[in-house]
């Protein structure tokens, strides 16, 4: 199996294959499609974050000094 990456996007629902990845591709022939992009925000990061804070307490400031 063969992987070719390039940067798209998408609009109508429809994604654009650059004209140098087009020529390598042959036609009747099936593929296997990943979609990667950016989530809007990234709430899981921030949950994380917020959740590990909130066990947080004053006592635990001893292990903060060198």
């Amino acid at each position: 199996m063969k992987a070719i990456e390039f940067k798209s996007s998408i609009k109508n629902k429809k994604i654009t294959i650059p004209k140098n990845v087009d020529e390598e591709l042959l036609t009747d022939r099936d593929v296997k499609v990943i979609i990667l992009f950016e989530e809007a925000n990234d709430s899981f990061d921030e949950l994380t974050v917020s959740q590990f804070l909130t066990g947080y307490d004053e006592v635990d400031a001893i292990y903060d000094e060198a």
